[in-house]
């Protein structure tokens, strides 16, 4: 994906990686993911990594460097 986001895109993506993890703490399965919802670049397949930090301090991280899926979808 060369095509900058929009700053409403971040803010998807984000709130896409901040609801998978609250269902994956409370051990609850995620909804199915809207994908038409999603803007065309979001759609487009795309690599997405999620860094979790406390206080600057690396917690954890997930993704890949390689798009395999729709962006949207890998930050869900």
């Amino acid at each position: 994906m060369t095509d900058q986001l929009t700053d409403g895109e971040k803010q998807t993506l984000l709130r896409l990686a901040r609801e998978a993890m609250e269902y994956a703490v409370r051990g609850q399965s995620l909804p199915p993911l809207d994908i038409n919802s999603l803007t065309p670049l979001l759609h487009a397949d795309g690599a997405s990594f999620v860094t979790l930090t406390i206080d600057d301090d690396l917690r954890g991280c997930i993704g890949a460097l390689e798009a395999h899926w729709a962006a949207g979808r890998g930050c869900a």
